[in-house]
C-alpha cells in the first residue's frame, strides 16, 4: 500500500502563532453567538422550566468560551512577550503529535504546545491509522489523542485498525486520551486494548470537563 509522505510539522513562530490566537479568536464569536442564541431559547421557557438538554447546552458553550478566553490571553502574553513561540524556532524544540477530527480541540491543543514552546503535527484519527507505521520511534514527544466516535468507524477504518495504530504509538510514545461521551465505548475498549499489550496511558481526560490549566501541567510533566 502507497503511504503518502508525513504532512511538514507546524513550527510555533509567531506568523503561526498570530494564526492560532486568530483561529481561537473566531471560534470564540461562534461561542458567544451560539449561548446568545441559546438564553435566548431558554428565557422562553422561563428560569424554572428550562429543559435539561438546553440547560447542558447552554453550560457546555460558556465551559467552550472560558477555555478559549483562558488560552487566547495566555497565548496574547507570550505574543507580546515574544516568548516560547520563538525560541520554538530551533529544531530541537519539542514535537507534540496530535491527533483530532474536530478543529475546536485541535487548535486548543496547538495552543497548548505554543504555550510549552513545542511544535506539532496534527493529523486526524483517519491519518494515524495509515500513517503509524511510519511514524519515525521516538520523534514526538508526547501524542495527544481524540478518541473518536463509536459511528466514525466504518469503511475507511475500523475500530481493530484504530487500536493497533494507537498501541503501535504507544510503544515509542506517552499518550493522553481525550474522550468524550459519545466515545466512552471506544475509550474504554481503547484503554482495555493497550493494557493487554503493556500500555498505559499518561490521563484519559473527558472533554465535557477539560481544565485547561491541569492540561497544561500535565504536559509540562510528560515533557520532564
Amino acid at each position: 500500500m502507497c503511504v503518502a509522505p508525513d504532512p511538514p510539522q507546524q513550527t510555533t513562530t509567531m506568523k503561526n502563532l498570530q494564526t492560532v490566537i486568530q483561529s481561537l479568536k473566531t471560534q470564540l464569536s461562534t461561542c458567544q453567538n451560539n449561548l446568545l442564541y441559546l438564553e435566548e431559547q431558554a428565557a422562553t421557557y422561563g428560569a424554572l422550566n428550562v429543559p435539561l438538554h438546553l440547560h447542558n447546552q447552554i453550560a457546555e458553550e460558556r465551559r467552550k468560551m472560558e477555555t478559549l478566553q483562558a488560552q487566547v490571553a495566555e497565548l496574547e502574553k507570550q505574543q507580546v512577550a515574544g516568548g516560547p513561540a520563538v525560541e520554538a524556532l530551533t529544531p530541537g524544540a519539542p514535537l507534540i503529535l496530535i491527533v483530532e477530527e474536530d478543529v475546536y480541540w485541535r487548535d486548543i491543543f496547538i495552543g497548548v504546545a505554543v504555550i510549552l514552546g513545542c511544535q506539532t503535527r496534527p493529523m486526524t484519527p483517519g491519518e494515524l491509522v495509515a500513517r503509524a507505521g511510519s511514524l519515525p520511534p521516538g520523534e514526538h514527544r508526547i501524542a495527544v489523542i481524540g478518541l473518536p466516535a463509536e459511528d466514525s468507524f466504518g469503511e475507511a477504518y475500523s475500530l481493530d485498525a484504530w487500536q493497533r495504530a494507537v498501541r503501535t504509538l504507544g510503544q515509542t510514545v506517552p499518550l493522553i486520551l481525550l474522550s468524550t461521551h459519545q466515545a466512552e465505548s471506544v475509550s474504554i475498549a481503547t484503554r482495555h486494548y493497550l493494557r493487554a499489550h503493556n500500555i498505559e496511558a499518561l490521563a484519559t481526560i473527558h472533554k465535557e470537563t477539560f481544565n485547561h490549566d491541569w492540561f497544561i501541567k500535565l504536559c509540562q510533566k510528560a515533557l520532564m
